[in-house]
């Protein structure tokens, strides 16, 4: 069976048992589900009933209009969402269509889709493996498991080791080749679950969204009251059933803010535009706003903190430690080529140049590829370089003895390069390279050796070390033992994945905002707190916690140890979740940042799921809100940046909005207190707040940027859109304009005895009363020219009504000069 895998009937009866090796999507854009979701919403909902008591009074204009709103809103929000859909899908980096698959005793070339348990399939490097699977032969064979755990070094992998004879769906071959047996397949794998586990987390609404449905219910239940009152009071007075029927019905209009679903869609549709600049594709148009109230960023390492691609960090030689810059003065001394040499030419790797010949993929391993990039840094052509000499023979990476090797003949010399562990070298060496000359090591000198790789290791890289032997004797055949020792130690290279150069400024702009970052990575804890370190996350005495740790903690231990670290390493896809949503239920609103699998289940559970557009995998994108298309970790900030500006721009145009309501409303009741008759007929009531509800709110919805915004501390989950404090201040400005406004009605009607002259002034003066508190609400903020153009425009349009005689009637007014 394992030579010849399956029989083509065997794998039909098991494809009919297990179906396609296909993951069934976490996420699917419903198109009739979009749209009624868009159409429902509370808000949406409120205006509806508004539109239909419209209809009751027979003001059909304003029924019209704000159908109209309803409709809009929910079509370009609908809109939005449905590109940013279709846009995803043209980001998804699909998994392998082909296998090559041992069948019938043959290698044949199969879709992924066909593979079924028990099926043979042979890796290599490159390759993206399409299934879990059992490792049955193996040579050199090394994967890439980053998106799974989040560890950035590949993995080896060997028959008979329980630890290491697994390969997992959508990881990478890295290196060697290899044939497995297929286990499991589509939903069953590793990948599958997680994805399959996404569909079980609800998706939280952000803070304005809740804040939003709120206020909605409590404007339905004042609207009630509000309107019950005035109708309870002109009727005690002595006013018709039907007149007060009518002016309650449209003080109950009045209270809401039909202008709000616009200026909501439109603050966040300038939000997604000016993101859309930065390459970040908003899925959903509160996303946005919903990363301004965030106070934990929560963010992987690899691919995300870092580059996702291994580099030469530092080198060791001749008992100093060099950067890339400084190494390139050691180019000049023999030793320094040497380990040049080494690096070239003991490596099994190449580079695949891009079209801008200035950037290159690695193709195979990527830690040798590392060296090849570093290679290229220094000048060196890798390709022209091994053709300066021949390789007389080699032995390849040797998972025992962590060494390979290569006899290396150029300039007339004969010799051995040797790349390894930093202790087989050690253990192997003899002599070293030192000051231009090569002297013998003593053994007890070998402790110091150890302890100059150990600083790199304890700082998270990953460490090589080189070395060569002279003179060998050209022959046909070498034998490793006699290649690998009695070496001369030149040095070592310090690998790790590069840290991405925007991250540093964007965390330290998140903790002006007072934002807590925290890493959760499923790389190792010293590797983790060095970038932590490096980047100003955590201090130099904070220490990481590892995923076998928090398991054993209860959640009030949990909760005690997310106060104060801010590394979390090694940890699980399920370790993942448990911290958001630690976080979540001690009020804080979390973003979460990521690229792989092991990131889609917090992607999912936290307020913002933001997954890298680039290097992320098609799991990570479905599970987050908003994608970022260049995976730069800056772009996050600025969206949180973004957020708070659109959440400030919202409750300017809400306080707006309100506060001229309450000043309509209450101009009515207090005139019907005092006796008088009510100041305002519905078809005024309904003109002025839709006025209100106009341009102004609409100008305050995209006030320029608070340069403060950035400065101050995030506002609290539950924190209420309207305080109490808020609150008062907005009854205080209505009632100030309805006290004004009352005035001039009260002296007009006195003074002139003419009802619909009183009713004229009250009616304008109520509107111009209204734009000073629009320039009251923008507060001292960046000048807007957007809001003073629509207060002009505002009074100009109220000026032609004024002077328009044929428009008098609709309105039941009379000319005022």
């Amino acid at each position: 069976m394992e030579i010849k895998g399956l029989t083509t009937s065997e794998a039909k009866l098991l494809q009919k048992e297990f179906g396609p090796n296909r993951i069934s999507q976490p996420h699917s854009f419903h198109l009739l589900t979009a749209v009624l979701s868009q159409i429902f919403s509370m808000l949406n909902l409120l205006l509806i009933g508004a539109a239909t008591f419209s209809i009751f009074i027979g003001d059909y204009a304003d029924a019209i209009l704000i159908f109209t709103i309803v409709v809009l809103n929910a079509a370009i929000s609908f809109w939005q969402e449905y590109k940013a859909e279709k846009t995803l899908e043209e980001l998804k980096k699909l998994s392998p269509t082909f296998s090559r698959v041992i069948r019938d005793g043959k290698e044949v070339m199969l879709g992924s889709e066909q593979l079924v348990p028990g099926d043979l399939v042979l890796l290599e490097v490159g390759d993206k493996i399409p299934a879990d699977a059992l490792v049955v032969e193996a040579v050199n064979f090394e994967a890439n498991e980053s998106i799974l755990t989040g560890e950035s070094i590949p993995v080896y992998k060997k028959t008979g080791e329980s630890e290491h004879n697994e390969v997992y769906a959508g990881t990478l071959a890295a290196s060697g080749r290899a044939k497995i047996k297929v286990l499991k397949i589509g939903n069953n794998t590793k990948f599958g679950r997680i994805a399959k586990g996404l569909g079980d987390i609800q998706e939280a609404e952000t803070p304005l969204q809740k804040q939003i449905k709120k206020l909605a219910l409590n404007l339905v239940v004042i609207s009630v009251l509000l309107s019950g009152v005035i109708y309870s009071i002109g009727i005690a007075l002595g006013y018709g059933r039907l007149e007060m029927f009518l002016t309650a019905i449209s003080s109950a209009v009045a209270m809401v803010p039909e202008g709000l679903p616009s200026i909501l869609l439109i603050t966040m549709a300038v939000g997604v535009k000016r993101m859309a600049q930065k390459k970040a594709i908003v899925r959903k148009l509160v996303a946005i706003e919903g990363l301004g109230s965030v106070s934990i960023l929560a963010t992987d390492k690899t691919g995300t903190l870092t580059t996702g691609s291994m580099r030469v960090h530092q080198v060791w030689l001749n008992g100093k430690i060099f950067n890339a810059n400084e190494f390139k003065g050691q180019l000049k001394h023999p030793f320094g080529r040497k380990i040049m040499d080494a690096m070239v030419i003991v490596n099994t790797s190449s580079l695949a140049h891009k079209f801008d010949k200035k950037s290159a993929d690695v193709l195979g391993d990527t830690t040798e590829g590392a060296l090849l990039l570093f290679a290229k840094l220094m000048g060196i052509d890798y390709e022209l370089h091994r053709q300066q000499g021949k390789i007389l023979d080699e032995f390849s990476f040797d998972q025992e003895l962590k060494s390979m090797s290569a006899v290396w003949e150029a300039e007339g010399s004969t010799e051995a390069l040797v790349k390894s562990a930093p202790e087989f070298l050690i253990k192997n060496s003899n002599r070293i390279a030192e000051n231009g000359r090569v002297r013998k090591i003593a053994e007890a000198e070998k402790l110091k050796l150890t302890e100059a790789y150990q600083y790199f290791s304890k700082q998270g890289f990953r460490v090589l070390a080189f070395g060569y032997k002279d003179n060998v004797v050209r022959k046909t055949k070498y034998e490793r033992a006699e290649v690998e020792s009695d070496l001369i130690l030149l040095g070592f290279v310090a690998i790790m994945d590069p840290l991405r150069p925007e991250v540093k400024a964007a965390i330290n702009k998140s903790v002006e905002a007072g934002i807590k970052t925290i890493m959760i990575t499923g790389d190792n804890e010293l590797t983790a707190l060095w970038i932590a370190r490096n980047l100003g996350l955590a201090g130099e005495f904070d220490e990481a916690i590892l995923g076998k740790e928090l398991q054993k903690l209860t959640d009030e231990e949990l909760i005690k140890v997310l106060d104060r670290v801010k590394v979390f390493a090694r940890t699980t896809p399920e370790d993942k979740l448990r911290i958001v949503q630690t976080f979540q239920k001690n009020g804080y609103s979390v973003a979460v940042t990521g690229d792989g699998v092991n990131d889609a289940l917090a992607l999912k559970q936290a307020e913002i799921g933001v997954a890298m557009g680039k290097k992320g995998t098609d799991v990570a994108k479905e599970a987050a809100d908003i994608v970022i298309t260049d995976d730069n970790y800056a772009t996050i900030v600025n969206a949180i940046e973004e957020g708070r500006t659109i959440y400030d721009n919202v409750f300017k145009s809400i306080r707006y909005l309100l506060s001229t309501n309450i000043g309509e409303v209450l101009a009515i009741l207090i005139a019907l207190i005092l006796g008088l008759p009510a100041p305002l007929l519905p078809a005024q009531i309904l003109w002025t707040n839709l006025v209100s509800d106009g341009l102004p709110a609409l100008a305050l919805a995209v006030d320029p940027k608070d340069p403060m915004a950035m400065r101050r501390a995030p506002r609290e989950k539950n924190a209420k859109l309207l305080s109490t404090r808020v609150l008062i201040k907005l009854f205080s400005i209505g009632l100030i304009v309805a006290l004004f406004s009352l005035s001039i009605y009260w002296y007009v009607l006195n003074t002139s005895d003419n009802l619909t002259l009183a009713r004229t002034w009250a009616f304008t003066s109520l509107i111009f009363f209204q734009m000073i508190v629009a320039f009251i609400i923008h507060g001292k903020s960046k000048f807007n020219l957007n809001l003073l153009g629509a207060v002009i425009i505002t009074l100009f349009i109220q000026f032609i009504i004024l002077a328009t005689p044929a428009l008098h009637p609709i309105f039941e007014i009379t000319k005022i000069w």
